[in-house]
Order: C-alpha cells, then structure tokens, then sequence
C-alpha cells in the first residue's frame, strides 16, 4: 500500500483494512471490536420500533413552571438484526414543544443514528428555537463569586432577600429586571463522530452549530416590580457591563462555530449507565470566516465515571475544566462545550443544582458532580418498564479569571436528593431537589445530568 493510500485508508475509513476485513459487510467492519450490551440489558430491551411520549410538566426555579410536550421514536429493530446487541437503539427521533410561565421556550426537532446506515458514522442533528425572556446574567469573572449586591452596593447571603430589595419601588422605577435579559436563538447542529481505532473505544467528533441570536435589554422600559405593579426599569447590569466595555454581543448576532472532539467511551449503556467511563477533550473555533460575529476558542476537559459494586447501585462522577479566550460575547461565557451537547454553567439545573442559572461564569470554569443512583424498585406498568431509583447528589464548582487551573480558588457546592425513573432503559425521567447557601430549586425534567 502507498503512503498516499494510507493516508486515504485512515481518513476515510479510519483503519487500515487487512485482506479478511476487506471482504467483511460495512455492517461487520463498523463492529470490529465492538462488546455487545450485557445480557440483562438486551434481556429487557424491546424489538422494532416504540413511541414514548408524554405531556412535559417541568419545573424550574429560573424557568417556572413548564408545559409541553415530546414525542419519542426509538428503532431498535429485531433481535437478529447486525446491530441489536451494541447499540441502545438503532435511531432515535424526539420532537419537542416546550414552554415555561416565566417565558422560556424550547422547541427542537432531533435526530440520532449511532450508526448511520450501517456505517461506523453516528449522526445528529437538531434544529432548535428557543427563546428566554427572563435570561440570568450576574457578570462574568471572579466578580460573580463575590455575595450578590445590590446597585446600592448593600450585599446580600440569600437570593430571596436580594430579589426583595431588587423589586422596590421608588418614585416610580425600580431595579426588577437588574439581572434579567430577553435572549431569542436559532440553531441548527450537526454532529459527525466515528471510532478511530477497532481495539479502542476512541471516538474522534466533529460538530457544527449555526446559530442566530437576538439579545433585548431592559433598561428604560416598563417591568413588573413588586405585588404585580409595574415600573421603569432603571439601568440594567447587563448595559452597565456594555457601556463600560466589559462585555461583547449586547445586541447579539450570529454566533457559528465549529467543535472537534476526542473521547474514549466504555460505556456501557449510554443513556443509562452502570459501568464505565467517558472522558472528553473538545475543542471549539468561532470565527468571521464562518459567519460568525465573534472570534474565539473554548477548550474543554471532562470525565465521567461510572462504577456498579451491586446490582442495584451505581456510582457516578463528572469532572469538568474549560477555558475561554477571545473575542466572545457574554451570553457565551456560560456554555460549558461537551460533545454530547452544551449546558449552561455554572449554576442551574445541568451544573450547580440549587443556585441560580449562570450564577457564575468566568473565562476558566471547574465544576466537578457527584451521583449516588440506588435502584429502589422496577415494575411493568402494561407493557412498559420503568426502573425506580433514589439519587443524592453533591455539585461543586468554581470560576477564575486567568488560564490557569492554579487560579481557580473559592470553590461554590450545593446539595440534593433525586428520583428518577427509567422508562423503559432509554427514556430518563428525573425530579430533582437541589440546595445552596444562596437559594434551593426543584428540577423536573428528563436525563440524567451526565
């Protein structure tokens, strides 16, 4: 074989093939190496194709209370089909309309092909429209570590007590809406991943978002203040950040970027698992020769962890860093960049159960989760199975200003207690409960967190 063929070899087809491979199916070669599901894994799994759906009723402490619904396809075809015995399934399609009482909307049609037509190839793809009117923003840096403080410069050690002072009324302004701002988004993802090497669980991804965003400040509008009434909203921490040059994207616009990812994956059941590990190394470029309005780069470690000394319990662990640098806008700095999917950090229900959404946000972000999952009990409800378990949990995490781990100090940690149900394996139903020094939350809504 030449080297220019080698080189062919390994770029498309990620291995070099020996003479038996190279007579093997598609579908075989996408399977070198693979382990099957365990056997009480495949032993509940069910054949063809099922719809789970139900309507959402989420609860959320920045969010409110939501409303919706989402439609679930699972294709796992028939027991004797190539691939029943690696994957969870062999496609997954959800449809999803979503919208909460404070103003929160997620709308998002998905699509996910482990492997995409009998390739090696795993596809996704979302197209999302979401838009939040009462988005979170606290500053970014090692400023939103300090206690909450209100523009009168008066600090305070509980969210509700801060929000009190906020809501005043004073010769007919208030600063209600101090932290608040209207965030609208259209995304469109694509997300391309294969293994790498047959010996190794070694996936290499690539992913490409598309994305508008339309930011509308409150200052000098009419707001809800305190009892209902309504009042002018005085200037906003959001603009006083923008005309201070501290921030970019007040207005918003397109936000494309491009994300490669490594990650070693031993897994053994993705959407639920008992055993194994996922550590993640991605990189992200934002720049205007995508179309994008802003140039930067995002780099982020992570690691899950899985452990299962019984049947019935499962030990979870994550660890995160991440570190920004560039010409980026504010709303941004939050999004902590795994390949299985952004989540707003540091705080919410993705991150820091139990403070506020995007509570603390800086250009290097920690964050590290742990999960005690105890199966309590599973039961058929008809011809539906769902696996009962409790969950404590504890969530740490931290911000710096520098690009340095040695920075990073002052750590934040919250609380809580979980219930989730396993809808038949692959659909996660959670109820959440999580309590920090400044607030609490109840979280209801679907997956695990990692």
């Amino acid at each position: 074989m030449t080297q220019t063929a080698l080189i062919f070899a390994i770029l498309f087809t990620g291995q070099v093939l020996t003479g038996q491979e190279s007579t093997m199916t598609a579908e075989d070669r996408a399977l070198i190496g693979k382990k099957p599901l365990e056997e009480n894994i495949l032993a509940a799994k069910k054949e063809k194709g099922y719809f789970t759906g139900l309507p959402l009723i989420n609860s959320d402490p920045d969010k409110g209370i939501g409303y919706g619904v989402r439609v679930n396809h699972f294709n796992n075809g028939t027991t004797d089909h190539r691939f029943f015995r690696y994957t969870p399934y062999l496609t997954k399609t959800f449809i999803q309309y979503f919208a909460t009482t404070n103003g929160f909307q997620y709308h998002t049609v998905d699509f996910d092909a482990p492997y995409f037509r009998g390739s090696p190839y795993r596809l996704r793809t979302s197209i999302i429209m979401g838009r939040n009117i009462n988005a979170n923003y606290f500053g970014t840096g090692s400023e939103t570590l300090a206690p909450l403080k209100a523009p009168n410069g008066q600090t305070y050690d509980t969210y509700e007590k801060y929000r009190k002072e906020l809501r005043k009324i004073e010769s007919g302004s208030t600063y209600s809406y101090y932290n608040t701002f209207d965030m609208q988004k259209q995304t469109l993802k694509l997300t391309i991943d294969r293994d790498l090497w047959k010996a190794l669980p070694i996936k290499l991804f690539v992913n490409l978002r598309i994305e508008e965003v339309d930011i509308k400040d409150y200052s000098g509008t009419q707001v809800l203040a305190s009892q209902g009434e309504k009042a002018l909203m005085k200037t906003t921490k959001l603009k006083e950040d923008n005309d201070a040059g501290k921030i970019k994207g007040f207005s918003g616009g397109n936000n494309n970027a491009l994300k490669l990812g490594l990650a070693y994956d031993s897994r053994d059941f993705e959407p639920d698992p008992r055993k194994g590990f996922f550590a993640e190394l991605t990189y992200e470029w934002a720049n205007t020769a995508m179309g994008s309005a802003y140039d930067y780069q995002r780099l982020l470690l992570s690691k899950k962890a899985f452990f299962n000394p019984s049947p019935n319990l499962v030990f979870a662990m994550r660890t995160t860093y991440q570190t920004v640098e560039g010409n980026l806008p504010f709303y941004s700095y939050s999004r902590l960049g795994y390949i299985e999917g952004d989540v707003n950090g540091l705080g919410g229900l993705r991150s820091l159960r139990g403070f506020k959404d995007r509570r603390f946000v800086g250009s290097v972000m920690a964050l590290a989760n742990i999960e005690t999952r105890y199966q309590l009990t599973q039961a058929m409800f008809g011809n539906q199975r769902f696996e009962f378990k409790l969950v404590p949990f504890l969530d740490w995490g931290t911000i710096a200003d520098k690009q340095a781990i040695t920075e990073l100090q002052d750590g934040r940690s919250s609380v809580g207690l979980g219930i989730r149900a396993a809808w038949n394996q692959a659909t996660i139903i959670m109820i959440d409960y999580g309590t920090s020094p400044e607030s609490s939350g109840l979280y209801i809504n679907f997956n695990h967190i990692f």
